[in-house]
């Protein structure tokens, strides 16, 4: 096991997503579980058109692989958004951990 690389804990947030009579997507119901992981800064960006914003992007490691885009992490008071499904790595020994990208939201 790696769980001693993984020294982080993060709430992972999901949602259940419901349609509207025009068949519109509306997030629903929210469950939270704890996950293991470790999360990275992979760079940041400062945005100046229309007003001051910063773009920072993330890598959340864990052996969790039931995270997707429809999923959000709090991690440290913060919340991420998930981007797409999270990349395995393997080993000759099979898969080792996964890695999914994140983005700064709040």
């Amino acid at each position: 096991m790696t769980t001693h690389l993984f020294g982080q804990t993060a709430t992972l947030k999901s949602y259940v997503y419901t349609e509207d009579s025009l068949g519109n997507k509306i997030r629903g119901t929210v469950t939270n579980r704890e996950i293991a992981g470790r999360l990275e800064m992979t760079d940041s960006q400062e945005v100046t058109f229309g007003g001051q914003t910063e773009v920072s992007n993330w890598r959340w490691f864990t052996e969790d692989s039931a995270i997707d885009a429809e999923h959000q992490l709090l991690i440290d008071g913060s919340t991420y958004e998930v981007l797409g499904k999270p990349a395995p790595e393997v080993s000759p020994r099979g898969t080792h951990h996964h890695v999914a990208r994140l983005r700064y939201v709040s």
